[in-house]
């Protein structure tokens, strides 16, 4: 009997061992998967692809990695204050891209407004009247929703909002993970931006070169003829053409007739 319930011990020790490797094993190839998504994403921003491709791509991303049924990026009018749906997978964009929401309103406007990232895990617990009420919520039946902040240099650009059908219990490895997809998505979105306002200055610059030009040409073109006609080819003055030596007002070799003597 001892020896029988050592090897079952022992049977079960080896058990809890293998489940306990298993587990990690998971683990491990799950942060692989999404370093590679990361590495994925960060290359598509580096090599300057355009900026639909890289948020579809982030936004495919945060849905898989992190179980979202939908997802979707909000960028800031900083001149409004406002928030407005301008990528999104797993709700149509075109549910979503006439409404506005004001820093401080509802969960992406929040997130853009302290900086944080906002969360509720399972909206069913919260009272009717502090249940969020995202545009995006009302496009199917969402059990949690979370927020963060797209920032680069110091600034706010936006919101990545994300939308489950199932509670969640986000561990801190997974905020982490948000947390990088978003800070992506704002140097994305800032260096589009810095490139978009480079080719319009580019482009004012040639066009105020273009103009220049244009004056300086028509400018020599209208005093042109006023030169011109003041001196012949060659520096020789008009009022010296058809004289010949010896004449009144010849040139400089001409001499005076000479008078016959008594």
């Amino acid at each position: 009997m001892r020896l029988a319930g050592e090897a079952l011990s022992s049977a079960l020790e080896r058990q809890r061992s293998e489940q306990h490797v298993r587990r990690l094993n998971s683990l491990l190839e799950k942060r692989i998967q999404r370093l590679n998504a990361l590495r994925q994403i960060d290359i598509c921003i580096a090599t300057g692809m355009d900026l639909h491709v890289s948020m579809g791509m982030l936004l495919s991303q945060a849905r898989e990695q992190l179980g979202a049924a939908s997802a979707a990026v909000l960028l800031l009018d900083e001149e409004s204050q406002t928030l407005g749906y301008t990528f999104s997978e797993g709700v149509p964009l075109q549910s979503l891209e006439q409404t506005r929401l004001k820093v401080g309103e509802q969960f992406p406007g929040q997130a853009a407004l302290t900086g944080e990232i906002v969360r509720v895990d399972d909206i069913e617990t919260l009272p009717a009247a502090s249940r969020p009420q995202s545009p995006a919520l009302r496009c199917g039946e969402f059990r949690a929703c979370c927020a963060a902040p797209l920032t680069a240099r110091g600034k706010v650009k936006g919101a990545l909002e994300l939308l489950f059908e199932e509670p969640v219990s986000p561990d801190r490895e997974w905020l982490d993970y948000l947390a990088m997809l978003a800070s992506l998505a704002g140097i994305a979105i800032d260096s589009h931006r810095l490139v978009s306002d480079l080719q319009q200055t580019n482009r004012e610059l040639i066009a105020a070169y273009d103009a220049t030009i244009e004056g300086m040409v028509l400018g020599s073109g209208s005093a042109g003829p006023r030169h011109m006609g003041s001196q012949r080819p060659g520096g020789i003055p008009d009022g010296a053409c058809g004289k010949t030596p010896g004449s009144p007002g010849g040139g400089s070799g001409s001499h005076p007739p000479r008078r016959a003597a008594p």
